[in-house]
């Protein structure tokens, strides 16, 4: 089966320093954030302004290179897997050198590798991600990027990775002019399997550029769900969050990405919202939306957002952030078959 190649994933492929991995121990693990990105994650969340202040790109995730002894024509075929059999391949590459950099990866992974040349096979090795979220993304073109999902639990689970992820905004503002990359698009659509594009960017003065399709494409589904910032984007969007969670409720929607304009505030509140109900830790709600500041995103954001979010919580019913975020989406008319939906397609 090793030789078999089903549908290719293309994945981000930086042809950078290399990493030797002869000699190393079996099982070797990477860690995808930059040192700044890592201190914060695994420290205390108010001490963000240390690490990031959004003014400069700093979002990007650190790849992961790989070689290999030189063998057989010396054009290689790299197969990349989460299966040890290779019964399903994530990735193949061609290239011409015996080192290969690869970004975007899954954390909390184990991954398995091998490289063909002149029908020679390397020897299967395997490596894997650690389990710190977020898995901050390189899309080109895009800023704060990253996937919602890879939290940990309060029940020890870790949500569901792949899924929903969050960006800044794919075409300019007022414009139909993409920021995204072709190379950026590719990611997104042969890599990540984007189906849907949530757009909550206004629409009254123009600020999606007037769009009715996405930029990745027509044969992603485009939803426009127009929300407002400057202030609790909870309590200012409180009428239209039921219209957000009917298309998260549907499972054909997914992978879906969700973005404003720089994939911050309103991004953030429905992120917020949607972690909440997945009961991930109160930490890492902070974390998740803090991170934000390592984007290039105009400015720095501050905890008291996400307090401000916990205090608007604590006026529904429950004894946990989940049971208290469950409740207040029912209260503004959110389905709870929509709530439902999302936390099974998450978890």
């Amino acid at each position: 089966m090793r030789h078999f190649v089903g549908k290719l994933a293309y994945l981000s492929l930086l042809l950078t320093m290399s990493i030797s991995l002869m000699g190393c121990k079996k099982d070797s693990s990477y860690d995808i954030h930059t040192k700044d990105q890592a201190t914060f994650l695994s420290g205390e969340y108010k001490l963000i302004s240390i690490y990031a202040d959004g003014k400069k790109e700093a979002s990007k995730p650190v790849p992961v290179t790989l070689n290999w002894d030189e063998f057989g024509d010396k054009n290689y075929k790299f197969y990349l897997s989460k299966d040890s059999e290779f019964n399903v391949i994530d990735a193949t590459y061609e290239c011409s050198s015996n080192y290969i950099s690869l970004e975007n990866l899954e954390i909390n992974t184990n991954y398995y590798w091998y490289v063909s040349s002149d029908n020679i096979d390397s020897k299967v090795k395997k490596f894997s991600i650690n389990n710190q979220a977020p898995r901050n993304l390189n899309i080109d073109g895009l800023t704060n990027a990253r996937d919602l999902g890879g939290y940990k639990t309060s029940d020890g689970s870790y949500t569901n990775q792949g899924l929903i992820y969050r960006t800044s905004r794919l075409n300019e503002n007022e414009t139909t002019t993409n920021l995204i990359t072709e190379k950026g698009i590719s990611e997104m659509k042969d890599h990540l399997k984007i189906k849907s594009e949530l757009d909550i960017r206004r629409t009254d003065n123009n600020e999606n550029g007037g769009i009715t399709t996405s930029p990745l494409g027509s044969d992603v589904n485009y939803y426009s769900i127009p929300m407002r910032s400057g202030g609790n984007c909870i309590l200012l969007n409180k009428d239209v969050l039921k219209d957000a969670f009917k298309i998260l409720g549907q499972k054909d929607n997914y992978p879906i990405v969700i973005h404003c304009s720089i994939g911050t505030d309103r991004t953030g509140m429905l992120c917020f919202l949607i972690n909440a109900l997945l009961d991930v830790g109160e930490d890492d709600l902070y974390r998740d939306y803090l991170f934000s500041n390592f984007g290039n995103i105009g400015g720095s954001r501050f905890p008291s957002t996400i307090k401000d979010y916990l205090k608007t919580l604590n006026n529904a019913d429950g004894n946990t952030i989940k049971e208290q975020a469950f409740n207040y989406l029912i209260n503004v008319g959110v389905q709870e078959s929509d709530i439902n939906q999302l936390i099974e397609i998450m978890k």
